[in-house]
């Protein structure tokens, strides 16, 4: 039930104007840039900003690196995490 559920939801951010570009070659959606913008400080955007002769050219280097920057996270200390809380688990028996 619960992939299902998670099938469900996947498909559909496949397919919403907001996160459709994350799955396809697509640049992102004013509604994506606008969410980004709320979790992005100015500080990170001027740093892209600077770099880049338009504002274009900076959100896409921008949402590059923010999906680098979800993947490392996921990679570094997520999974590391996962693993740590099952060893935990098994050395408590409640696996």
């Amino acid at each position: 039930m619960q992939t299902k559920f998670s099938l469900c939801i996947t498909d559909s951010l496949k397919y919403s104007n907001t996160f459709q570009w994350i799955y396809k070659d697509l640049p992102p959606s004013e509604d994506a840039i606008l969410l980004i913008r709320s979790y992005v400080t100015q500080d990170l955007y001027h740093i892209f900003k600077v770099h880049f002769n338009t504002q274009k050219e900076a959100n896409r280097a921008l949402m590059a690196f923010l999906q680098l920057s979800l993947q490392l996270i996921k990679l570094n200390v997520w999974k590391k995490r996962s693993v740590i809380w099952k060893q935990w688990k098994l050395s408590q028996g409640t696996i």
